[in-house]
């Protein structure tokens, strides 16, 4: 909704090939990693989302100096990053593996992820509608993220402006649910209300 007028919003339907989505706004999401990787410490409890933007921050928290991480993750491609590194303690989370991208999703996924409480997770999202819903074109990734969300300490969303203007069929949760956002995209005024004094804006 716009005011004085109508905003087309794109419909995602499926997920982009995982390779192109990597190369996609690189800098950007480098950005972003830089960002988020200033909330890390020694010693922490660490879950990374499936993605491409989070693939990112796994590579900038590895290329610290970071020590006695425990890093768990749904994706075999950040999975792989952490486990050829042999930096820190992986944790991979189980389950039906996407051709396409390589996340990690499907019943047993969903009953790892309500057993693990991480003290700060990085969650990603394919399309976020102009009131800051979060939308997946899969139906799947709906109880993983939200059981993430809600058992993390902090959990942080990490998108990049392209993620915006855009809604998929299955609803997951408001951006107002997270403890900060980090992004380059430039919220309105009336957005920053709903977001309200929970949700901190980081400017990428």
């Amino acid at each position: 909704r716009v005011h004085g007028g109508a905003e087309k919003v794109l419909l995602l339907t499926e997920e982009p090939v995982y390779i192109k989505r990597l190369k996609e706004n690189n800098h950007t999401k480098q950005l972003i990693a830089k960002k988020a990787a200033q909330f890390v410490k020694d010693n922490m409890v660490i879950f990374l989302d499936a993605g491409t933007t989070v693939f990112e921050i796994a590579k900038e928290i590895l290329n610290q100096d970071f020590h006695h991480l425990t890093l768990i993750t749904n994706d075999i491609n950040t999975a792989y990053l952490i486990h050829h590194s042999g930096k820190n303690n992986l944790i991979v989370i189980g389950g039906n593996v996407i051709t396409e991208n390589g996340n990690i999703q499907g019943p047993l996924a969903n009953q790892m992820f309500n057993s693990i409480n991480p003290e700060l997770s990085f969650v990603g999202s394919s399309s976020i509608d102009n009131d800051l819903k979060l939308y997946s074109p899969d139906e799947q990734k709906i109880i993983l993220k939200k059981s993430i969300i809600q058992n993390s300490a902090k959990s942080i969303l990490a998108v990049d402006l392209t993620k915006f203007d855009q809604r998929s069929l299955y609803y997951i949760t408001d951006m107002n649910q997270f403890d900060a956002v980090i992004t380059d995209y430039i919220f309105s005024n009336h957005q920053k209300i709903v977001l309200g004094n929970k949700t901190k804006i980081i400017q990428a």
